[in-house]
């Protein structure tokens, strides 16, 4: 039987100190009251033994309760892990402010591009003459949309 190995090892919890555990995919402040070690085998290997975390969760909706969970449930000390949550929401918000403004850009182009060769844009954003790529970084030119382009480069084909 394999186990996984805890975020946390019993050794390191400490009694009165906020860890976080997930609730319905939220982060939850739970207050450690004690840590329990039970020996259930004894066959000498280190696996005899199961610990669990009794406390309370801080931000349970109801009255709170004492809980008694498996060492596994503790994802890391509250401060540490919401540093890394909030860096990675950051991070989130920057990838989709950048997405979103290379997005402005492309239909600015596209919106140009069209303007000055007079071609009409429909409501169908994938049978544009002019459209961006799946990537943002390279568009898509129809020959009708090229032919007109040349044109108005003055190009002689």
């Amino acid at each position: 039987m394999s186990r996984k190995a805890a975020a946390v090892p019993s050794k390191d919890i400490v009694v009165g100190q906020v860890y976080a555990i997930k609730v319905d995919g939220n982060l939850h402040r739970f207050f450690v009251t004690a840590v329990i070690t039970r020996r259930e085998r004894a066959t000498g290997s280190p696996h005899d033994y199961t610990h669990t975390v009794e406390g309370f969760d801080h931000d349970a909706r109801f009255e709170k309760q004492k809980l008694t969970l498996p060492l596994n449930d503790l994802l890391g000390k509250f401060e540490h892990y919401q540093e890394l949550v909030e860096r990675s929401e950051r991070e989130e918000a920057e990838k989709k402010a950048k997405k979103e403004r290379l997005e402005a850009e492309n239909e600015a182009i596209v919106r140009g591009l069209a303007k000055v060769l007079g071609i009409e844009l429909g409501n169908d954003r994938y049978r544009q003459p002019i459209r961006p790529c799946f990537s943002g970084q390279e568009f898509e030119i129809n020959r009708d949309a090229m032919l007109q382009l040349v044109a108005k480069l003055g190009i002689k084909i």
